[in-house]
């Protein structure tokens, strides 16, 4: 970064310094304040998003719903029942038949199942609507993950520009510090001489203990803007954190030439929360096509082989293992499903109710939300023109009750008006800086624009 370039820095924001201001050490100071390699807003929105826990709370939802799709894809694969069992009978008495002859016992039993078991009628009316439900709602994960993510971003940058803030205020209130220590010195010079009232020297000293006030408090926020700063990217308490971002550039006003309700209807298209929503809805919908599966008969398909000793199906077999298999479908129709259906899809559609709500109330928030949200870039570019102007006004007055102090011509009362003025416009111009950063990010946030 160029000396030439930090001067026109500098002159945006303290080039009303007057001229025993140390400017080597403003320069140098501004110099050190915004570096090539420094934390940008960009990288501060990227770091916070990797860190958030909210993000991986909602990264572990997407993994859950994706193995409840795998648990739905499942569902089509025939059931297979394998069983080995041994069974003990009791001994019994059983009638003579015959004078000799007697009923043989076998008192141990083995048996091996294999059972087959196929829902095909849920192939068609149950089993795509479970999936595609399952689907749905996963898809709307991800999708909520993406919104997490945007207002993990937005929420960095907020944080990014009040730690820039807290530091531009810092400098400008230790540059009014020192000229008014400064001016304190001159004007003792003039008590010294008899030239000015020590009354005068006393109420600028009191100016310069309010401002020196005013210098601590800025630099205790600064550092609570920077514990916040590390704490949303996640730094390291040795890492160093340094300015990155042409601050002094005037940002794009991305979006400022369409009307509000332009606006609005590109952000219902576009926001991660309104699509989440509408999966959701989808994805209920399906769910109640499932659930009228109930509704009709239910067709299966099965198929059993056995291998038991004694095996019922041969007569006087002895104990031996034998072999025998069925296959067959049935129809079954369940009466208390049946019932059921109505209630649950009552229950169902009240969710999309419910849904479709929230969708409603979205788009009437983002109305007022954008509403106000142009208006606040409105005003911080207007803002930042007209505290321009009055910075420079401030500046020149300044300069003139100076010049005046020194042919003993202004008193300490027009001074401190002097410098406080031009304090609050320094400060003002700064404010609105960050102001329109921050309310163009908003904005781009509330379009549901990749930040």
């Amino acid at each position: 970064m160029t000396l030439r370039y930090l001067t026109l820095m500098l002159a945006f924001l303290i080039s009303a310094a007057p001229a025993h201001a140390d400017e080597s050490t403003l320069l140098a100071r501004l110099d050190a304040l915004v570096v090539s390699n420094g934390l940008t807003a960009d990288a501060a929105a990227a770091r916070a998003a990797a860190v958030d826990p909210s993000v991986r709370r909602r990264e572990a939802v997407i993994r859950e719903r994706e193995a409840n799709v795998a648990s739905a894809d499942l569902a089509y694969i025939p059931q297979v029942t394998a069983s080995l069992g041994y069974t003990r009978l009791s001994r019994v008495t059983f009638p003579q038949l015959a004078p000799g002859v007697t009923i043989p016992q076998i008192l141990d039993n083995y048996s091996m199942k294999l059972e087959l078991a196929i829902p095909l009628s849920d192939y068609f009316l149950r089993f795509p609507a479970l999936v595609d439900a399952a689907e749905l709602r996963a898809e709307a994960a991800r999708v909520d993950v993406q919104a997490a993510q945007l207002q993990s971003e937005v929420a960095a940058r907020r944080v990014y520009w009040q730690w820039v803030r807290a530091q531009l205020r810092v400098i400008v209130s230790e540059q009014s510090l020192t000229q008014v220590k400064a001016v304190v010195g001159q004007m003792q010079a003039r008590v010294d001489a008899q030239r000015a009232s020590k009354a005068d020297l006393l109420r600028l000293t009191a100016q310069a203990a309010e401002v020196e006030r005013g210098v601590f408090a800025t630099k205790s926020q600064a550092d609570v803007a920077l514990r916040q700063l590390r704490q949303a990217i996640g730094a390291g308490p040795n890492e160093v954190l340094v300015i990155g971002e042409d601050v002094f550039a005037t940002p794009p006003l991305t979006g400022m030439n369409l009307s509000v309700e332009e606006q609005v209807k590109t952000a219902m298209a576009q926001r991660s929360e309104v699509a989440a929503l509408d999966l959701a809805i989808r994805s209920l919908t399906r769910s109640m096509d499932a659930t009228r599966a109930a509704l009709f008969p239910r067709l299966d398909a099965f198929a059993q082989a056995n291998y038991d000793n004694p095996n019922s199906r041969v007569i006087f077999s002895g104990a031996e293992f034998n072999g025998s298999w069925a296959a067959g479908a049935k129809i079954t129709w369940n009466l208390n499903g049946f019932l059921g259906v109505d209630p649950a899809l009552d229950a169902t559609s009240a969710q999309v109710v419910q849904l479709e709500a929230d969708r409603e109330n979205i788009a009437r928030q983002l109305e007022i939300g954008v509403a106000n949200i142009v208006s606040g870039v409105q005003i911080a570019v207007e803002t930042r023109r007209t505290a321009g102007i009055a910075r420079a006004a401030a500046e020149e007055s300044y300069r003139m009750r100076m010049a005046l102090l020194a042919s003993d011509r202004a008193t300490a009362v027009e001074i401190i008006d002097a410098e406080t003025e031009l304090t609050r416009t320094r400060i003002q111009e700064v404010d609105a800086l960050i102001d329109l950063r921050v309310a163009l990010a908003e904005l781009r946030f509330a379009l549901g624009e990749k930040l």
